[in-house]
């Protein structure tokens, strides 16, 4: 019987999986190649994995601004943004929990004032979640989206 592609991708997933379990080596892939793939066919045979609910909005030209309730602040460049959250490219590693001020100088010459709790944090930077509602962050896409400095 001939194997589908997704048949084909997820016994290569297994397969890379059982090498990491016994620690045999594997052919030199990138990684993240890999898992990005795994996980875009993964919501694509089964939409109701994935945990996302509000598209995200690629910015990666907005600078960031963090402050902590004690008024510590903490620099940073805006990776992407949601009606739930955003992610912050920084290298300051934040603690889980944490709440801060967050202040988004957009590209189209817009601000954002919001607060935000730190939900978890990766190599490059911080995921947060926005705390009361998203009216502000809808207005603040809208206007990047109608900008007519912007190209997509």
């Amino acid at each position: 019987m001939r194997k589908s592609f997704s048949e084909k991708i997820l016994e290569y997933f297994r397969q890379r999986r059982q090498d990491a379990l016994t620690g045999r080596k594997h052919p030199s892939t990138s990684s993240k190649m890999l898992t990005e793939g795994f996980y875009r066919l993964r919501d694509a045979m089964y939409p109701w994995s994935n945990r996302r609910q509000n598209e995200r909005v690629r910015m990666s030209d907005a600078l960031v601004t963090l402050t902590e309730e004690n008024g510590r602040m903490h620099a940073g460049n805006l990776k992407d943004i949601s009606l739930g959250g955003v992610f912050v490219k920084t290298r300051d590693l934040l603690d889980t929990g944490l709440r801060l001020a967050v202040d988004i100088r957009g590209d189209a010459g817009n601000r954002l004032y919001k607060n935000g709790v730190v939900l978890r944090h990766a190599r490059s930077g911080i995921a947060m979640e926005w705390t009361g509602n998203s009216n502000d962050v809808a207005e603040f896409l809208a206007y990047r989206k109608n900008s007519p400095n912007i190209t997509y």
